[in-house]
């Protein structure tokens, strides 16, 4: 997970830089920024083990919500956490995602097969 986070982090200065803002000043604030993410991400995958059926409508609810109030905000952040117009981005965070709740076989209607569907799908459209 501190890969992953790691990772995001890189990727995130790297275009809030190119916008112009101090790099030093990100820096001093992504660390307890990672710090949280971290905890909520346990927290979730806590509540996952013991509730599947609801974590998985909660992320069916976010994502249709996602995708019919901002198709192009959900694109860009599918794009920024790693699913391609052709699948999961080798090293990308949606690649650690797929190996952590499924592996290499999604199961259809899964929450993983519908962001990568979404993001394959709105590649027809762009």
């Amino acid at each position: 997970m501190n890969t992953v986070l790691d990772r995001f982090e890189e990727c995130f200065l790297q275009v809030v830089g190119e916008l112009g803002v101090s790099e030093e000043l990100l820096k001093s604030l992504t660390g307890s920024l990672k710090t949280g993410l971290k905890h909520m991400l346990v927290t979730i995958g806590d509540i996952d083990e013991q509730h599947p059926n609801l974590v998985r409508a909660l992320l069916r609810i976010m994502i249709s919500m996602l995708s019919t109030n901002g198709p192009e905000s959900l694109l860009t952040i599918l794009r920024t956490v790693g699913f391609g117009p052709s699948g999961p981005m080798k090293g990308g965070i949606a690649a650690w995602l797929q190996g952590w709740s499924s592996g290499p076989a999604v199961p259809n209607g899964d929450w993983f097969a519908m962001l990568q569907h979404l993001a394959m799908m709105r590649r027809a459209q762009l």
